[in-house]
Formats: structure tokens, C-alpha cells, sequence
């Protein structure tokens, strides 16, 4: 047994804590991510059965063996990039983006246009010229001050500069973060929790999947095929 798979089946996810408490009746983000991780040692508990079998079977060369590794790593890399492995995934996702719509439908006014979803832009679009001169220090006071005066125009504009172009101004993707989060806390506490949540979960389930895919690839004695998420 290989080392990333011994580690999976006799430990688990390392992020296992993470996604307790979760609420199977409203199949929350953090019963979706469990439940895959569920599935995820599943298919790996089963894929080392099978490859302790052809390690025992005397009738197989060791050119043998290791052809039948590749066979059985193959089928289960098949499973984990169908529908299969990626339902769970995608079933976190959108739970996230759900939530991320409310809270988005929760910081824009009442009664919103058409028209005043553009002016709105465009008053955007009109800031971040301004803003393009500016230095990382200037640039990171007028954040912070956008997200304490609940200014939605200044702050879109900050937000929606690229982030290269922020990290040569100096501010990192933790400013960045840590500014999103308390706007969205004083928009909302419990939807930005739920986006709060609903991110990290489905970030955990790609990492989870990716774990899965490496140990598998590992004990077939294949080269790296990782399976690709669709966002």
C-alpha cells in the first residue's frame, strides 16, 4: 500500500472536523462535503481491496500485477471524473452560489432598475479611473473606508480592480478577503455565514477529490491525470 492511500484509509481527510454539524434534512454545504468524503473513502477502501487481491494472485508476473493496478486505478479515476464523483461537488457549488446570489440580492437597494443598476456602473467604472493613479496606501484607506461608510460604489470599484494589479499596489489577497468579509457581515451576518461556509466546503471538496485522485494514481503506478473541476 502506497503511502497517500494508507494515510486516506487509516486517518481519513484531515478536514474531516471541519464538516461536522452538518444538516442532512436541508442538505447543507457541510452534510454534502461529509457525504463525499464519505463516498471518496468508499471507492478507495474498495480500489485497495482489489489491488491487495492482484498483489496475492500467483498466477500474475509482476509485469502482471502491475498491469492490473493500472486497470483498476483507471476504472476508479473513470468513476471520480463522471457524474459519480462529481455530483456531491456540484451539488456544493451551487449551494455556495445560492448563497452568494441572496446575499448579493441583499446588498443592493430595494426596488432597484434596469437604470439604476447601470448609472450604478457606471459611477463604478467612473471611480476605478480615478482610483488607477492611486498608491497601495491610499488605495487601502480608501477600502477600508468604503467598507466602514457602506460605500457600494467605492467599494465595487477597489473590488473589481484586478487582483495583479492590487498585489503590485501592496494589498494581498488576505486584505482583499478580510475587507470582503466584514461587508458582507454588515450586510448580513447569517447569509455571509452561509456564503462563508459554502465556500470553504466546496473548496474542501475539490481538495478532497484531488486527494483521492493522487492516491489512486499513486497506488496505480500512473502518471498524474488529475481530474479537472468545472466551476
Amino acid at each position: 500500500m502506497t503511502k497517500k492511500l494508507e494515510k486516506l484509509l487509516r486517518f481519513g481527510f484531515p478536514t474531516a472536523e471541519l464538516c461536522v454539524g452538518g444538516d442532512e434534512s436541508a442538505q447543507c454545504p457541510r452534510w454534502l462535503a461529509a457525504r463525499q468524503q464519505s463516498v471518496l473513502l468508499q471507492h478507495l477502501r474498495e480500489f485497495n481491496e482489489g489491488v491487495e487481491k492482484v498483489g496475492k494472485d500467483p498466477n500474475l508476473t509482476g509485469m502482471g500485477k502491475d498491469a492490473r493496478r493500472r486497470e483498476l486505478a483507471m476504472g476508479v479515476l473513470a468513476k471520480l471524473k463522471s457524474e459519480d464523483g462529481h455530483r456531491l461537488l456540484d451539488l456544493i457549488q451551487k449551494k455556495a452560489n445560492v448563497a452568494k446570489n441572496r446575499l448579493a440580492a441583499a446588498e443592493r437597494p430595494t426596488g432597484e432598475s434596469d437604470i439604476d443598476r447601470l448609472a450604478h456602473l457606471m459611477r463604478v467604472q467612473g471611480v476605478q479611473a480615478f482610483l488607477k493613479d492611486m498608491n497601495g496606501q491610499t488605495l487601502l484607506a480608501e477600502l477600508n473606508r468604503a467598507v466602514t461608510n457602506r460605500d457600494s460604489t467605492m467599494f465595487s470599484a477597489i473590488m473589481e480592480i484586478p487582483s495583479f494589479i492590487l498585489r503590485e499596489k501592496g494589498l494581498t489577497g488576505e486584505t482583499i478577503v478580510a475587507a470582503s468579509k466584514a461587508w458582507r457581515e454588515a450586510t448580513s451576518p447569517a447569509l455571509a455565514k452561509e456564503v462563508e461556509i459554502g465556500e470553504q466546503m466546496a473548496q474542501l471538496a475539490e481538495q478532497n477529490l484531488s486527494e483521492v485522485v493522487a492516491a489512486v494514481e499513486e497506488a496505480g503506478g500512473i502518471e498524474s491525470r488529475q481530474v479537472t473541476v468545472t466551476k
